[in-house]
Order: C-alpha cells, then structure tokens, then sequence
C-alpha cells in the first residue's frame, strides 16, 4: 500500500513490524497452524497494548491512535500482518470499534 504516512505513522509501522517479525515469525504461525489454532490470544492482547485494537474507536471511549488517523492507522497494522503473514482478529477489533462509535451517536 502506497501511503504518504506521517513521521509518527512511520515510526508506528516500523514498530509494528518489528513486534511482529520478532513475536510471530513465520516459524510461529507453521506452529500454531498445524495445531489447529487461528491465532495466539496471549500474543494478541501484546498487539492490543500497542493500541491495534483501540484505534478506530473514539477517543472519549477510551481510544485513538498515533496520528489521530485511526483508519489509515488500521491499515498500517494490516498491512504489516499481511506481509508477515500474521493471524489475528484485527477485523473483529474494528468492527467492536465502529459498534461502539454507533452507539455513542444514538
């Protein structure tokens, strides 16, 4: 994907992507695939601590994201999941965060 991201997005992706080189190597996901596991949720709640699951979900919720860009910052972690070809439930996390802007709104 081809975006003009900021100097913190930069940072963000590059910290994204060496989180995941060195927590989920492909090594990993051969292992957890060949025991039937879609994803590892102790290493899931690691990448919730680097905010993945809060960034699409409003500020006064409890959320937000590096640049305040929450969408574009999603796709910077899908993006890197993708290359490394890690598993998780990134889409479900966003869906949990447009859920919960809707109900703000009412």
């Amino acid at each position: 994907m081809d975006l003009d991201l900021s100097a913190d997005q930069r940072l963000f992706r590059s910290t994204t992507r060496e989180f995941l080189e060195k927590e989920m190597p492909l090594t990993r996901v051969r292992s957890l695939a060949e025991q039937g596991l879609g994803f590892d949720p102790a290493w899931w709640r690691k990448g919730s601590e680097l905010g993945w699951t809060s960034m699409t979900v409003a500020p006064e919720a409890g959320g937000g994201s590096i640049s305040d860009e929450g969408l574009t910052d999603t796709c910077i972690v899908a993006e890197e999941m993708g290359r490394l070809v890690s598993p998780g439930p990134l889409t479900s996390e966003r869906g949990r965060g447009g859920a919960q802007r809707g109900r703000e709104r009412r």
